[in-house]
């Protein structure tokens, strides 16, 4: 299998919670929009995640917001920042994908993500099952050829 996947990071937080998580996760996408124009997909576990992640994204910071769009949307093409349930492989191949893939649910295959992003961002708070999945996607991708980097937060 050929791999576009170019830099995948872990950003690994101790604690559980899905308020920590949530936050950890704004914390991410902040960085990474940060880092330069890029177009990203976010994913996380379910319909209320994804409300609390839309409210969260416009108020986290006092000096700025991430413009950002439910995948959804009608503006969601043309956003930035698309927020989703859904894993990568449930966008049609006319879908303009973007080259970042961040997921805060660690149950996206390596697999699924090698192929269609450039960067992988995995967010990972101290819940067991998350963390195992997650664990289990470390080794994915190792097994793919790639070297993820640990990044912890909160510290």
């Amino acid at each position: 299998m050929s791999t576009r996947a170019e830099q995948v990071d872990f950003f690994v937080e101790d604690q559980a919670g899905p308020a920590l998580l949530l936050r950890s996760l704004c914390r991410v996408v902040d960085r990474l929009w940060q880092q330069g124009p890029t177009r990203a997909l976010v994913r996380v576990n379910d319909e209320a995640m994804l409300a609390r992640l839309d409210d969260e994204l416009w108020t986290f910071r006092d000096d700025a917001f991430i413009p950002h769009a439910r995948h959804t949307g009608e503006d969601a093409p043309a956003s930035p920042v698309i927020l989703t349930v859904l894993g990568p492989e449930h966008f049609p191949s006319t879908f303009d994908m973007p080259d970042v893939f961040i997921d805060a649910t660690a149950l996206t295959p390596a697999d699924t993500c090698a192929e269609r992003f450039a960067r992988i961002a995995v967010v990972l708070d101290g819940e067991g099952t998350r963390r195992e999945a997650g664990r289990e996607r470390f080794r994915e991708w190792r097994r793919l050829g790639l070297t993820p980097k640990t990044h912890p937060l909160g510290r």
